[in-house]
């Protein structure tokens, strides 16, 4: 990948779908940072020399598979900030979200208390279910009383009287 990503006019692609590529290629190489944050649209704009409109259908299109508009992300991105799992700095125009690891820490030391509690209750009934098959399983020929054969014709003569 270069860092100076060139889009061009004579490819039957549209240019907005071209930046898409781009910021997509970005991203995953890690070109922006840990964070993956995108620059501005005007930022992008400039870079590239073309409209805002573009990079916008560029950065919807980059964001069209997560199926979540920018108004439920920012609702989200609330609930989790009252919550104390994430900080919000602001950075000029930018307001960059950071995860706060001690809350989540907490609610997976709680979740592993009850997650231990409920397999320890797994491990209880596996234990009455082992012992109730035994008690159900046929006792084996070797225990039961030996018949001469005698005996057993007496028994088939009962049986269908």
């Amino acid at each position: 990948m270069t860092d100076d990503a060139q889009l061009s006019q004579d490819l039957p692609t549209p240019l907005y779908h071209q930046i898409q590529l781009v910021l997509r290629e970005r991203v995953e190489h890690g070109y922006y940072g840990r964070d993956g944050l995108l620059p501005s649209e005007q930022e992008i704009s400039r870079e590239f020399g073309v409209s805002r409109i573009t990079v916008a259908r560029a950065v919807n299109e980059l964001a069209a598979p997560f199926d979540m508009s920018q108004p439920a992300i920012s609702k989200h991105l609330k609930v989790l900030e009252r919550a104390g799992l994430v900080t919000r700095s602001q950075d000029a125009q930018r307001r960059p979200c950071h995860l706060e690891p001690a809350p989540l820490r907490e609610a997976e030391d709680w979740l592993q208390r009850y997650a231990d509690a409920v397999e320890a209750r797994f491990a209880r009934m596996d234990d009455v279910l082992a012992e109730l098959v035994a008690a159900r399983a046929p006792r084996t020929p070797s225990a039961s009383p030996t018949r001469t054969p005698s005996s057993n014709r007496k028994k088939k003569k009962e049986s269908h009287r």
